[in-house]
């Protein structure tokens, strides 16, 4: 195994014990009172699930790569930009009812 392969295997051992103790504090804090959440829309919650599923890691070098990787950073930059002015009408509009 290679020094870089050996690296990503740490990476993800400890990504997926970061995981795991927050799932286990999720579950053991459920009686905590927290206002905390984070809204994402179905597009933006699809792309992410697809780009953490796919296991891609990102090579350099490769021509394109990084066109494309700024227009994605664009895209979703919109989307979280159309998503926090929704979700900022829903608050306005549950504020007005209560």
């Amino acid at each position: 195994m290679s020094e870089s392969e050996n690296i990503n295997q740490k990476i993800d051992s400890v990504v997926h014990q970061l995981i795991k103790e927050q799932l286990t504090n999720l579950s053991n804090s459920s009686n905590t009172k927290n206002n905390s959440f984070a809204y994402l829309e179905k597009g933006t919650l699809n792309l992410l699930i697809a780009y953490l599923m796919s296991g891609e890691k990102s090579q350099t070098g490769e021509i394109g790569d990084e066109e494309i990787e700024i227009n994605l950073i664009k895209q979703l930059d919109e989307m979280l930009k159309k998503n926090k002015e929704q979700f900022e009408e829903v608050i306005d509009l549950l504020k007005k009812l209560s």
